[in-house]
């Protein structure tokens, strides 16, 4: 079995799956990667949805204000959340 160099470890003992290249460790590591981030992103979307379906994610309207406005925009909070 090969040695690292600098370090007179075996490659096993540097976390190098036995028997693998370093590419083929890489890409084994990759593909873990997206399987994560896949099922993460799909639990997540279920969730919300559900989460959604229960109580409601948006947002509510602001209350209006009675002093006017700094922007000097005259659209009110009940127009602008119909």
């Amino acid at each position: 079995m090969r040695r690292h160099a600098g370090l007179g470890l075996k490659w096993a003992q540097l976390g190098l799956a036995e028997g693998r290249s370093m590419e083929a460790q890489l890409a084994i590591q990759l593909t873990g990667l997206i399987v994560v981030l896949l099922w993460s992103a799909a639990v997540s979307f279920v969730l919300a949805k559900q989460v959604r379906a229960v109580t409601g994610l948006k947002a509510g309207c602001p209350r209006p204000r009675s002093k006017a406005s700094i922007s000097g925009s005259t659209a009110s909070a009940a127009t602008i959340c119909k």
